[in-house]
């Protein structure tokens, strides 16, 4: 454990403590759930609703923390390890602004759900994107395809350009936020086809260096 896994679980703690402060205010059924035009569309009892998020954050930090003791390329993880924990503290962040942004909107401030979430997404997206070209294979981290694993040439080049394009990515969600009604379709779509063409660019490198080593 060091600082940023602290930090990450005083975050956790923080949503716990304000779902309490916040919730002699809150309604009895509170909405949990928006849809794309970022209106509820899903609502749960008041105590179930106020542990949702904080549960399946601690569940996904105790399954990070879990990565780099079952990772088979340990090395790789290790020389990553300052990455890994500031990408394990950015999500924890992400699902605490969430939260509060859930608490926020049962307290019946007004505002589109989407126009907290697509910045806060935007955020995590551009940092991921800035330390893709620094990551070395893994099973559990990165642009994961048969052909990023299969060699270590076709992951450092697909990761140079996923680098870019998940850096485009965010800026996407953040422009996104301005018109929520639409624009959580062009952020989502943006994702998928990003995801796509990476797929499909590790194939094409993948069968280029096997073509060279024919050559």
């Amino acid at each position: 454990m060091n600082a940023r896994d602290y930090a990450a679980l005083a975050a956790i703690m923080i949503m716990v403590l304000a779902g309490a402060y916040a919730s002699p205010s809150l309604p009895e059924t509170i909405a949990v759930h928006w849809n794309a035009e970022g209106n509820a569309d899903g609502y749960a009892p008041k105590a179930a609703g106020l542990v949702i998020l904080p549960l399946i954050t601690l569940a996904i930090y105790g399954l990070l923390l879990l990565i780099p003791k079952i990772e088979i390329f340990k090395e790789n993880m290790n020389a990553f390890k300052g990455y890994y924990d500031n990408i394990k503290l950015l999500l924890v962040l992400f699902m605490l602004a969430l939260h509060l942004a859930t608490l926020a909107q049962n307290l019946g401030r007004p505002f589109n759900m989407n126009q907290a979430v697509l910045p806060a997404l935007g955020v995590l997206i551009y940092y991921l994107g800035h330390v893709m070209r620094y990551m070395k294979r893994s099973f559990f981290v990165g642009i994961r395809t048969p052909w990023t694993l299969a060699s270590d040439a076709v992951w450092d080049r697909t990761h140079r350009i996923g680098s870019v394009t998940f850096r485009i990515n965010a800026g996407i969600l953040v422009i996104s936020s301005i018109a929520p009604s639409w624009g959580v379709w062009l952020a989502f779509g943006s994702l998928i086809a990003n995801a796509v063409f990476l797929a499909a660019y590790s194939y094409w490198v993948y069968r280029k260096e096997g073509k060279n080593q024919l050559a």
